[in-house]
């Protein structure tokens, strides 16, 4: 099954401690991980927070990170 998850509120391959990480950070990169080892394909899109952000992160097990653009970077 191909999976989208979108993680509006923060990063999940953010660190921890950084400006608007936290609890859903972790749970939204535990269940695609989770999902990807069951056999799914797992899209998580979610907006730059760094400008050296790179477009895609493999996460493994199946997951990918998608940045997209959406309002200023950071912000």
């Amino acid at each position: 099954m191909n999976i989208a998850i979108i993680s509006f509120h923060g990063c999940p391959v953010a660190r921890l401690g950084e400006k608007d990480t936290g609890g859903m950070n972790v749970y939204v990169l535990n269940l695609a991980k989770e999902l990807g080892e069951l056999g799914h394909t797992v899209d998580v899109f979610t907006r730059f927070h760094d400008p050296s952000d790179p477009q895609k992160v493999d996460m493994g097990s199946g997951a990918t990170l998608i940045h997209v653009e959406a309002g200023p970077i950071g912000q």
